[in-house]
């Protein structure tokens, strides 16, 4: 479950008894008035509750109970933050298999920040917490709702040479102008701001959205190899630079500040007292999750990589509100433990079945399970009042068990990014869809492949005369063309690098700006050429086994305003396309499969590129049947 949706039930739980202790009905109040005013009472005091601004801190002996201080940089946590995590990736390097787990890392790159550039780094501090915002209906500009949780987070990085400042402002600042990015100078930091607006979703299709104002960036520069980037509410971004020293930003700061720092190279922490601990999204099932919300007061999960025999691998520290409740937390996580167990028991796979799953991408880690149960019966607890520690030491045999599970681990990232960025390509092909069906509507043909000089010389691509009906913006840049000019023309050249998203992919090439994989077949009896007439629906045989455009391989991208040829050549099919065929028909789904570059396959694929079915040939038999491939995160690594 998200930050959001979590919490939002949460929310709806405390909502329930605050209303029904809520005070008596004022006189004259008609019972509908009377739940409205208790509501949004009952809504006001939690969200003071759970957004306050009041930074708590810990105890005189709860301080005297924790370790001296380290000399964390704790000034650049988040005040009053949730959670952190504390990186240091020069030790991690002393792993022998740390470039596998920067392979990982490099494929959820959500995990942890600036994986791309750990042999630059010493140390990087990541904090969150959440931070009410107001939602503004796109179309009304109506406001639909109030102190909707809203992440806030600071990354801090410690560089062993001097930021290049240019290269971390481009990866967080991004496409905003220049103009639109303020200097100013808050509790005498001087700071690089910007201040924007954020549309987001409000239902799984995407069709309801919502604006919510005010959302702001921030960049600082504390010395010459530090960095520190804050982004949320202009509020909390305020507060961030304002907030003074590491022990006066509350309570998860002051615990990391005394935290041992020495053995480890990943920490998480977790602040369990807070008013936003809803917002925890440690994946626990949901025995272990309900009690750690009802007892814990604080979490931590250590990882020491390349940890010497005999010492933790991995520990995980828990502190709760008493021995009792230290009590039932352990009783939940032993429970926890016992039950995975069993499921990795009923998985594992057998002797006979142990070389298919090895072949099997999808169940690359499962002839491991036998040995991640031995590893989970290894886990030492101890116990001591209110306080509780599960741990791994390293053995020998653990660590090429950890070697091993990252090899395979890496092969299911690997796919889950390929499928996440064909996913996202066949996404911008079924929007393309719409918008040359817009096309269609307008001038009741197809766009014509170029458009065409006097002479009849093409001039620009096809995907350039689609711009019109790609919104406002689509027709600020078309209007930006000389259309009586090649695309390589000094006007039109300054505009290649404007490309609009919906012809780009992740799967191109990185580096190659302006350049798109979108292209459609031409030449003599391919459906959308008509040789310069106007080719309309009634031309095309077949529609829904007919392709209209396709996304051609990262060696076959062209610039996206140059007007191009790709010719049907059914030996170079691979070269075309590669190993798997993303393409839109003239009617119907995104169709997308695997290529095996069989006979008959080409045969099939022939009869759709062409538009005419192939009399030995059945297009629907002799095609892999076509599938979704699942979305996945594939953000970009941050630069600096």
């Amino acid at each position: 479950m998200s930050h959001f949706s979590r919490f939002t039930c949460a929310a709806a739980a405390l909502l329930i008894p605050i209303l029904f202790l809520s005070g008596c009905r004022k006189s004259g109040e008609s019972d509908e008035e009377r739940q409205q005013r208790e509501t949004a009472e009952a809504q006001k005091q939690m969200a003071e509750a759970i957004f306050s601004d009041e930074i708590r801190s810990l105890t005189e002996d709860e301080l005297a109970a924790l370790p001296p201080r380290n000399g964390l940089p704790t000034e650049m946590l988040i005040p009053n933050a949730l959670s952190a995590r504390v990186i240091q990736p020069a030790r991690f390097l002393e792993y022998a298999d740390a470039g596998k787990v920067l392979r990982f890392l490099g494929n959820s790159p959500s995990l942890v920040p600036f994986w791309n550039q750990f042999d630059q780094l010493d140390l990087i501090i990541t904090s969150a917490k959440v931070a009410p915002v107001s939602l503004l209906d796109v179309k009304s500009e109506e406001k639909i709702g109030e102190n909707f949780p809203f992440p806030c987070t600071a990354v801090y990085a410690r560089k062993t040479s001097a930021v290049d400042r240019e290269a971390f402002e481009r990866s967080h600042f991004g496409n905003i102008p220049p103009e639109r990015i303020e200097t100013v100078s808050l509790a005498g930091r001087e700071v690089s701001l910007s201040e924007n607006s954020l549309i987001v979703p409000l239902d799984a299709s995407g069709k309801r959205t919502a604006r919510i104002d005010g959302i702001a960036t921030a960049i600082e520069y504390p010395s010459e190899n530090e960095a520190v980037v804050v982004t949320g509410t202009r509020h909390s971004v305020e507060m961030f630079f304002t907030a003074g020293d590491g022990e006066s930003r509350g309570v998860l700061a002051q615990r990391i500040g005394r935290s041992e720092t020495g053995h480890f190279d990943f920490a998480f922490y977790y602040d369990y007292s807070s008013p936003q601990k809803e917002a925890i999204t440690i994946p626990f099932p949901p025995e272990l999750t309900a009690v750690m919300l009802q007892r814990a007061r604080f979490a931590s999960f250590l990882v020491n990589a390349s940890a010497a025999e005999g010492q933790d691998a991995l520990r995980l520290e828990i502190a709760a509100d008493s021995p009792e409740g230290i009590g039932a937390i352990g009783e939940a996580l032993g429970n926890t433990l016992l039950r995975v167990d069993a499921s990795l028991g009923a998985a594992a796979p057998s002797d006979e079945q142990n070389g298919d799953s090895a072949k099997s991408p999808e169940n690359a880690v499962a002839p491991l399970f036998p040995q991640l149960r031995d590893l989970l019966r290894s886990v030492t607890k101890e116990q001591e009042g209110n306080r509780l520690a599960a741990s791994i030491a390293m053995t020998a045999s653990r660590a090429e068990l950890f070697s091993e599970a990252f090899d395979r681990l890496n092969q299911l990232a690997d796919r889950s990014a390929l499928n996440g960025k064909r996913a996202q390509t066949a996404g911008n092909l079924k929007y393309l869809s719409d918008v040359i069906n817009a096309y269609y509507a307008a001038n009741n043909q197809f766009p014509p492949l170029a458009v065409t000089g006097e002479d009849g010389t093409p001039l620009l691509s096809w995907r350039v005369e689609l711009l019109p009906f790609m919104g406002p913006e689509g027709k600020a840049l078309y209007s930006e063309f000389k259309l009586d000019e090649p695309w390589d023309s000094e006007n039109n050249i300054k505009l290649l690098g404007r490309i609009p998203p919906v012809y780009l992919s992740p799967l191109q090439n990185a580096g190659e700006n302006g350049k798109t994989l979108v292209r459609i077949f031409s030449g003599e009896g391919m459906p959308l050429d008509g040789g310069g007439e106007p080719v309309k629906m009634q031309n095309i045989e077949n529609p829904g086994k007919t392709f209209l455009a396709v996304s051609v391989a990262p060696s076959q991208a062209v610039e996206w305003t140059r007007p191009d040829r790709l010719e049907f050549d059914p030996d170079r099919l691979g070269e075309i396309f590669g190993d798997f065929i993303l393409a839109l028909p003239v009617m119907g789904e995104v169709f997308s499969a695997p290529l095996t570059g069989s006979a008959e396959e080409a045969a099939a694929l022939k009869s759709w590129i062409t538009g005419k079915p192939e009399e030995n040939a059945s297009s629907e038999e002799a095609l892999p049947k076509p599938n979704e491939p699942r979305a996945e995160s594939n953000t970009p690594p941050l630069d600096f």
